[in-house]
């Protein structure tokens, strides 16, 4: 468990998953299209896992009709990576890691995840994290509390998804709940009620969510992984949070591309 704080330039943070280069099906023009907005906003972002797709010739699902043509091997997937991340890297709050990295760390001996992070000086936040984002609203310090894990549901139904997060808050306490793996991108939200520090009746919103993927399942004349095992199509994207300065709330949605 990882417990970081990321000083925040800007009110927004977008929340990214499950890249999977080197994979044909990856939507590398999608993905273009999100980094160039970090960069023209300046606003914060951070991964869920899966950077890489990572998957050695040695491995049951390796298929090479699967993989990028235009990227050959795991050492280039992760380079590739690198100097797709490196102009927004002073924006990033941290990267976690995913089991598609984690299989190339173990295999390897390398993590490679971390590596990037030292490299480029990006909070590495490995399996799960409590990450806290503080801004400064009128001159006054405040901050958001998200809690990342790339995420372990192997349901098919949304609702396993969701339940598997909002298992999370009954132990965690964040102000939202972020996980990755299942490549679904969807935002879910719970009110909590409360006593303010005056003695009121207060209540407060929390945020449960998906962080997508920019992993197609479904392309014409391409085979893919999703396919094989009959998958639902999925929607690429990503979520993005949205810190108000004047009530000092937080609420997040998704970004379809």
């Amino acid at each position: 468990m990882e417990c970081k704080t990321f000083t925040a330039d800007s009110f927004e943070t977008v929340i990214t998953s499950d890249w999977h280069i080197g994979a044909r099906n990856v939507d590398k023009k999608a993905l273009a299209k999100m980094i160039d907005y970090i960069k023209k906003t300046g606003c914060n972002w951070t991964h869920n896992g899966d950077l890489c797709e990572s998957t050695p010739h040695t491995q049951k699902n390796y298929d090479h009709r699967t993989t990028d043509p235009e990227i050959q091997g795991i050492g280039q997937e992760y380079a590739y990576v690198k100097k797709l991340i490196r102009p927004i890297a002073a924006q990033c709050a941290g990267i976690i890691t995913g089991n598609h990295d984690e299989r190339n760390a173990k295999n390897a001996e390398i993590d490679m995840v971390e590596q990037i992070c030292d490299d480029l000086e990006i909070p590495y936040l490995r399996n799960a994290a409590y990450n806290r984002l503080c801004y400064t609203a009128y001159g006054k310090k405040c901050s958001t509390l998200m809690y990342q894990v790339h995420g372990f549901s192997s349901g098919r139904q949304r609702g396993s998804r969701l339940n598997s997060l909002e298992n999370i808050s009954a132990s965690h306490y964040a102000d939202l709940y972020v996980s990755g793996h299942t490549h679904d991108l969807f935002v879910s939200s719970a009110v909590r009620d409360t006593m303010t520090i005056n003695g009121n009746y207060g209540c407060k919103y929390v945020y449960f969510g998906n962080s997508g993927t920019f992993l197609r399942s479904y392309i014409e004349g391409q085979t893919s992984y999703a396919e094989s095992a009959g998958y639902h199509p999925n929607k690429v994207g990503y979520l993005k949070a949205t810190f108000n300065p004047v009530d000092r709330s937080i609420k997040m949605e998704e970004v379809i591309l």
